[in-house]
């Protein structure tokens, strides 16, 4: 486990992409929150009905196909 700052991070992405290979490498963000790099398998990795969910999404926000919720309105059925 490594602990970095964002400035080290930035002056050594390469150096510190190939550490997340082998261990999880901690940048420290604002306020001194912590963003965690980390290598995934492929276990990890989003399914093809995921991402294309995920586009379908995308495409509906960006085509107007949106619902803005009211105050009070709920998702959850009676």
């Amino acid at each position: 486990m490594q602990v970095i700052t964002m400035r080290e991070f930035n002056a050594n992405q390469n150096k510190y992409f190939e550490l997340a290979e082998n261990e999880v490498v901690y940048v420290v963000w604002k306020d001194a929150r912590l963003i965690a790099i980390r290598a995934t398998s492929n276990e990890d990795d989003l399914s093809e009905a995921e991402l294309q969910s995920i586009q379908k999404g995308l495409d509906d926000i960006k085509n107007g196909r949106t619902y803005r919720m009211h105050e009070g309105e709920s998702l959850k059925l009676s």
